[in-house]
């Protein structure tokens, strides 16, 4: 039988993904594969090695090697595998890795587990790894801050509208330091104009400027997010502040924006902000991010209207007004959503296999056997930090820790507290989702399919979007409403797009489902 390798690379940030060391990482470990003959593939990950929950492949990979279809894992360095000083999720990979005999490569070295020396020297690396990245952090720190109080680039994103130029500190050392850019100035200058003329409405904005040709940073079209981003930056007004420091100094060759126009901005920006009992709870307008604009193809967006019934809107109609989409539609949630539950309930009931749809649905946010390995290694860790902050109370009353000494242990464990706390947050709500998913399936249990669906539309919206979501699309629901006689109005369902699990579960022919009516 032959052994299988998987070449992994993980880069910490989306920006780190495609320098010259995922190039290295992919040629060097497909020609450790090949030596030791092994098949192999590349998975190659942007996710930071201090977690599991959020890296989605390295569970899989996990999941892989108990199931016994990988022996071999390639790496660059062993900190590939997680960050040294997150020792729960090392050792969560590494057991897993020992449980099934899975042989470790690194770019200069083979590693067994099962072997004691190599055990020991896999701690030795993972400990110099550690240490050697508190150093750098330490002194990185150390220099961003005295960059940023003595008024100059801390590191980081370089804004929108700026850029570095190499200059000469006083003892002559080359350095980078911000200057204005002016061609992006000019998109900056834009952002703040469209913000004032369409009354600090982000979506608005994003629509106008992307119609104008303007981009972001990296060429990207705008999103309202990024219109925030760039609204609240101080930067254009020639103050240069961070959170690493309490100080704040004054740019004034950075200034791009007047401050008049900057506090106008944020004046409007803030007072289209929604008090938080204006939401709606959450998931209770069940069509949006599925139905469309049969006109512009553009998603819809709930509202109520003077006679309190739901309806849904163009967000290009509503945002960007007539010139944007001509004849906005706007549907009214009564009548379109009954003949997409008919749809639902035809699908159930005459052409596929539907409990089986729903329990592989299910299956995806129930937590896996490296989840549950993983789950009890993070509640133990979390146990052990929290009596190591009851024990620093001792070190600091018997001498052994000075006041400060333990004052900077303390803000580490507490950081590190923080992390497991929002580890377990996260895997506890994959099992929330799955209870509402066994209570969706429950519910839709029974002979009248339909009146089933629409008692789960009204008592567990959240449950029907996910039921949404296993059978559609996103934005990809296509309908209409129609006169049927007098006042009297009815909807139908144009047209629409399977998901990829419900076309291979489908009895019928897939060319023929593709894309609906």
């Amino acid at each position: 039988m032959k052994k299988h390798a998987i070449i992994y690379d993980r880069a910490s940030t989306s920006s780190q993904k495609d320098n010259y060391s995922r190039v290295n990482a992919r040629e060097v470990g497909i020609r450790i594969a090949e030596r030791e003959g092994y098949t192999w593939e590349y998975v190659r990950e942007v996710g930071s090695g201090t977690t599991l929950t959020g890296r989605p492949k390295m569970l899989r990979i996990l999941d892989r090697i108990a199931a016994g279809e990988i022996q071999a894992l390639i790496v660059q360095d062993l900190d590939r595998l997680a960050r040294p000083e997150e020792a729960v999720v090392y050792n969560t990979i590494r057991q897993t890795l020992l449980d099934y005999g899975v042989i470790i490569y690194t770019h200069t070295s083979r590693i067994d587990l099962a072997n004691e020396d190599d055990d020991f020297l896999a701690d030795i690396q993972m400990t110099l790894a550690k240490r050697e990245r508190r150093l750098i952090l330490k002194r990185m720190h150390r220099g961003r801050v005295v960059r940023i109080e003595q008024g100059r680039f801390g590191g980081g994103t370089v804004p929108l509208g700026m850029k570095l130029v190499y200059v000469h500190d006083a003892s002559g050392k080359p350095t980078s330091e911000l200057a204005v850019d002016e061609e992006e100035a000019e998109t900056v200058r834009a952002v703040f104009d469209a913000l004032e003329a369409t009354g600090g409405n982000l979506w608005a904005t994003a629509l106008r400027l992307n119609e104008q040709g303007f981009t972001g940073k990296q060429g990207g079209r705008f999103a309202p997010n990024t219109i925030r981003k760039i609204a609240g930056n101080r930067i254009y007004i020639g103050i240069l502040e961070s959170k690493l420091t309490d100080k704040i100094i004054h740019r004034p060759e950075l200034q791009i924006i007047s401050v008049e126009q900057f506090e106008r901005v944020q004046a409007l920006i803030a007072s289209r902000r929604r008090r938080p009992g204006d939401r709606g709870r959450r998931g209770r307008y069940v069509l949006t991010g599925f139905v469309t604009c049969g006109t512009c193809g553009g998603p819809m967006v709930a509202e109520k209207n003077v006679g309190r019934a739901v309806c849904y809107v163009c967000i290009t109609r509503r945002e960007g007004g007539e010139k944007a989409c001509p004849r906005g539609k706007t549907y009214a949630e009564h009548l379109v959503l009954p003949p997409i539950i008919a749809f639902i309930a035809d699908l159930i009931q005459n052409q596929i296999d539907f409990d089986a749809a729903l329990d592989d649905a299910a299956r995806r946010y129930g937590k896996s056997i490296t989840e549950e390995a993983y789950e009890a290694a993070v509640q133990g860790e979390l146990a052990s930090v929290r009596a190591g902050k009851a024990r620093l109370v001792d070190a600091i009353s018997t001498g052994v820790l000075t006041q400060e000494e333990a004052a900077a242990k303390l803000g580490e464990l507490r950081e590190q507290e923080r992390r497991l706390i929002a580890e377990l947050s996260s895997i506890s709500e994959k099992a929330r989702v799955r209870e509402e998913w066994e209570k969706a399936v429950e519910s839709l249990k029974g002979c009248d399919i339909t009146a089933s669906l629409h008692r789960l539309a009204e008592s567990n919206p959240v449950a029907f979007r996910r039921l949404l979501g296993l059978v559609f699309k996103p934005n990809s629901l296509r309908v209409r409403t129609y006169r049927v006689k007098g006042n009297s109005w009815a909807g139908e369902l144009q047209g629409y797009e399977l998901t990829d699990e419900i076309q291979m579960c489908l009895s019928f022919d897939n060319d023929n489902s593709v894309g609906g009516k």
